[in-house]
């Protein structure tokens, strides 16, 4: 009896172990932060691909209102909302939040979000992003191999200084409760200023 075309595809996905896109779910929720979640990253410039620094992070707080995540390395302390938006970073403080994520995601969802802080040689800096869920893709790091939502930000960046525009991709992986792979540009004067890729290289985390 010949084999009908579907069942052969699933018998072979069976057999070599790769992710099918059934196995993707249609949405994910916001993760359940603990205290002691713990990720390292090795950060590298995007063009030479050199290593620049390692974070080392850890959940030092969770409340109903914010997540603390401390970077051992350099003592500093980043705020988030329950939401994983960036609060604060240091002595940095985001007005209202930076939003790369959205909970629940969803492959095709998009939303928009501005942010500003205060630069001491240029004043205010605001960031204007369009943001998009694109799908599920395998992304392998150091840390292993994942199946991980992508989603794709870019827009613009201003201050009193100059303006120019600003490119970013992330991908997050349910089970790691946060992102595994992060890659950034920000251009001035027409050319990228600053071009960062981080990877995640361990992670411990309380299911």
């Amino acid at each position: 009896m010949k084999m009908p075309a579907a069942a052969l595809l699933s018998l072979l996905l069976g057999l070599t172990g790769l992710p099918s896109e059934a196995q993707d779910p249609g949405t994910v929720d916001k993760p359940n932060p603990r205290v002691g979640d713990s990720r390292i990253y090795v950060v590298l410039d995007s063009m030479t691909k050199v290593r620049q620094r390692e974070e080392d992070t850890v959940v030092t707080a969770v409340s109903a209102e914010q997540i603390e995540v401390t970077e051992r390395n350099q003592s500093v302390l980043s705020l988030y909302d329950q939401n994983l938006a960036l609060l604060q970073t240091g002595e940095r403080r985001f007005s209202p939040r930076v939003e790369p994520l959205q909970f629940p995601l969803a492959v095709g969802k998009r939303w928009t979000h501005s942010n500003s802080y205060d630069h001491a040689s240029c004043g205010k800096t605001t960031t204007e992003l369009r943001n998009q869920v694109v799908g599920w893709e395998e992304v392998k790091v150091p840390a292993g191999t994942f199946r991980a939502l992508r989603i794709d930000s870019e827009g613009t960046w201003r201050n009193r200084c100059a303006s120019d525009r600003s490119q970013y991709k992330f991908w997050y992986v349910p089970k790691v409760k946060w992102l595994v792979r992060s890659e950034s540009w920000i251009y001035a004067g027409g050319r990228v200023f600053e071009g960062l890729i981080r990877e995640l290289t361990e992670y411990q985390v309380t299911e």
